[in-house]
């Protein structure tokens, strides 16, 4: 991504990758995905047409290796899962056995930033 074209204010918090898998016996299995098949929240300096600053960003298409390694470091997720099924908290729990956990604040949002919490 060209940061020309692009500029970006700030990187944010990876968005997990989950897939689903039938197991011998029939039972449903959730796993994370590769990294590579991960998304990094960004923060553009010029909003969409929406007014939207924030988008979720396939990690390959950045070419920022050096931000992609921070956020893995700091193992910030936007959205955590929630307990209110089975599924979520299955998805909870390998995130929190890879040390993964929330972002704080997530749930304020600054009217001019429509789309993603700070």
């Amino acid at each position: 991504m060209d940061p020309e074209i692009w500029p970006v204010a700030k990187f944010g918090p990876l968005l997990p990758r989950f897939k689903k898998e039938k197991m011998p016996d029939g039972s449903t299995e959730i796993f994370l995905k590769n990294h590579d098949k991960w998304r990094l929240w960004v923060k553009w300096r010029q909003p969409f047409p929406d007014g939207t600053y924030w988008s979720a960003e396939e990690i390959g298409s950045l070419g920022n290796d050096k931000a992609i390694k921070k956020a893995f470091k700091k193992n910030k997720v936007w959205p955590f899962p929630t307990n209110q099924d089975e599924i979520s908290k299955k998805k909870a729990l390998l995130l929190k056995k890879r040390g993964d956990r929330g972002e704080e604040g997530i749930r304020k949002v600054r009217p001019q930033e429509k789309g993603r919490p700070h």
